[in-house]
């Protein structure tokens, strides 16, 4: 039996002999964090979806409130969960806030130094059409009076207490007004100038 093992062993090629002897390193583990997600990922939804119909809903708000390279690092992981059927996306942002943090961390794709607010706006556009199939837009209210007055009023004490006189108040809503002609301010900027 030995004698028969020799032989055998001396008849492998050498390349084989060396392969053989050679550890390789484990590709799965170097792969990391992105490919463990992914793993995981699989094993939840085969989990918890038991119906090919069946979907997952990951709802992300206030996106437009996180640093440009947030915003960029959120677009690059999404990559990982867009291939999935059984996941809907829904995100809920400031489209011009997002358009400029997109454009602001891809500079490099623009050929001048100096680039206008329109160019970031259509890069930002281009760039969220590869991730956004369908995209939906709330209408606008022309007439902001009501929700002024909203903000206006003291809630801590009553509905009637106003903060601002009459004029004070008819002045905000011109002014308001004025400002959302030219351009459109949605409610949280007015929560902030008010």
């Amino acid at each position: 039996m030995p004698i028969l093992k020799k032989i055998s062993a001396l008849s492998k090629p050498m390349s084989e002999k060396v392969i053989s002897q050679l550890k390789y390193p484990d590709y799965r583990n170097l792969l990391g964090t992105r490919e463990q997600v992914k793993e995981h990922l699989d094993v939840l939804i085969q989990a918890w979806v038991k119906k090919r119909e069946d979907k997952i809903v990951i709802m992300v708000d206030e996106l437009d409130r996180c640093s440009a390279g947030t915003i960029v690092e959120f677009f690059e992981a999404l990559q990982l969960f867009l291939p999935v059927e059984s996941i809907i996306h829904v995100i809920t942002i400031n489209q011009e806030a997002v358009c400029y943090a997109l454009a602001n961390s891809n500079m490099h794709f623009f050929d001048t130094e100096i680039v206008s607010n329109k160019d970031k706006l259509a890069f930002g556009k281009e760039y969220l059409e590869k991730y956004i199939t369908i995209s939906y837009q709330l209408p606008h209210s022309q007439n902001l009076e009501n929700y002024i007055n909203h903000l206006l009023i003291d809630q801590s004490e009553n509905d009637l207490n106003y903060i601002f006189r009459d004029s004070e108040k008819k002045a905000l809503v011109e002014i308001i007004t004025e400002i959302n002609n030219s351009r459109r301010i949605n409610p949280r900027e007015l929560k902030k100038i008010i």
